[in-house]
C-alpha cells in the first residue's frame, strides 16, 4: 500500500464525492481481478498487488512464456473494464435498474478501460507496447521507446489540465495523472538496469523449471563493452553472445551472466 493512497481518498472525503471514489475502488478492484485470471490461465502466478494513489498494480513472478500470453494478461483488464462499463450502461438504459449509481459505475468503467489503453508506464498500454518491441529490438530501444510514449502522454494529460482550468473545470484530476505518469515514466528509465538483471534472472528461473525459453544470438567485436551488449539483450528471450575476431573466426561464446559478472568485477 503507497502511502500516498491516502491522497486520493483525502480529496475524496473533503469533495464530497465518497460513493464516486468507492465505485472507481470496485471498478479498479476488479479490473486487476481480470488481469490476475488471466494471469493464473496461463499457468503464471503474482507476487505483489500495490496500492497506487491512481489505481493499482500486479507484479508477476516471471515473465511470460509466449507473446500470446503476454498481450493476453495485459489486455485482459481493460477488455473487462469495457465490457463491465457497457454492460452497466444498458442496465441503466433498460430501466431495469434505473440508478444514477448504475450509471456513474459504468462511466467509470469505460473510463478505466480507454485510460489504461494509454501508452505510459505503468498502464496496460504500457505493457502491450512492451510486449511488441521486446520482441524485435533491444532493450535499450524498448525502454528508450517506452520513456517516450510516457512522457508524450504525461504531456497530453497537462495540456488537457491546462484545457479544463482555462474552461472553469475540475483539472487536479488531469494533473495528478499528468505528475503520476511523469514519475512512473522516469522509474522505467532508472531502473533499466535492475529491469535486464531481473529478467535474466526470471528466464533462468524458467528454464529451470523445465520451460522453454526462445533463444538469440548476438555477434560482437572485440571492443564491445559488457554494459553495451547487455543492451543488446532482449527481454523475453534467452540472449548468447558470439565474439567474432576482425576475420569474422569465432573467439568464444558469452552469456547474460558472464556479462554481469565482467561488470561487477571491472564496472563496465
Amino acid at each position: 500500500l503507497n502511502a500516498l493512497f491516502l491522497l486520493p481518498v483525502l480529496a475524496a472525503l473533503l469533495t464530497g464525492n465518497g460513493r464516486a471514489f468507492l465505485l472507481a475502488l470496485v471498478a479498479l478492484c476488479l479490473h486487476e481481478a481480470a488481469h490476475a485470471a488471466m494471469t493464473f490461465a496461463c499457468g503464471l502466478r503474482i507476487t505483489e498487488i500495490a496500492i497506487e494513489p491512481l489505481g493499482l498494480s500486479a507484479k508477476l513472478g516471471e515473465d511470460p512464456a509466449t507473446l500470446g500470453d503476454e498481450l493476453a494478461i495485459a489486455s485482459a483488464g481493460p477488455i473487462f473494464s469495457l465490457t463491465a462499463g457497457i454492460a452497466a450502461g444498458l442496465v441503466h438504459q433498460s430501466g431495469t435498474y434505473p440508478s444514477e449509481s448504475v450509471a456513474l459505475f459504468g462511466r467509470i468503467n469505460f473510463i478505466l478501460a480507454l485510460a489504461n489503453l494509454l501508452p505510459a508506464p505503468p498502464l496496460d498500454g504500457s505493457a502491450m507496447l512492451r510486449a511488441l518491441l521486446a520482441r524485435r529490438f533491444s532493450e535499450r530501444t524498448t525502454r528508450a521507446a517506452l520513456g517516450l510514449a510516457g512522457f508524450a502522454t504525461a504531456a497530453l494529460a497537462a495540456a488537457a489540465g491546462v484545457y479544463l482550468y482555462l474552461q472553469g473545470q475540475s483539472f487536479y484530476l488531469a494533473l495528478a495523472a499528468c505528475a503520476f505518469m511523469l514519475v512512473s515514466t522516469l522509474g522505467e528509465l532508472r531502473g533499466s538496469r535492475g529491469g535486464r538483471a531481473g529478467a535474466m534472472l526470471r528466464r533462468n528461473a524458467a528454464l529451470g523449471a523445465s520451460r522453454c525459453v526462445e533463444v538469440r544470438e548476438v555477434a560482437l567485436g572485440g571492443g564491445v563493452t559488457a554494459m553495451e551488449a547487455l543492451g543488446l539483450a532482449v527481454s523475453g528471450k534467452y540472449t548468447r553472445f558470439i565474439v567474432v575476431g576482425e576475420d569474422m573466426r569465432e573467439l568464444g561464446a558469452l552469456n547474460e551472466n558472464d556479462l554481469y559478472e565482467g561488470v561487477a568485477k571491472k564496472g563496465r
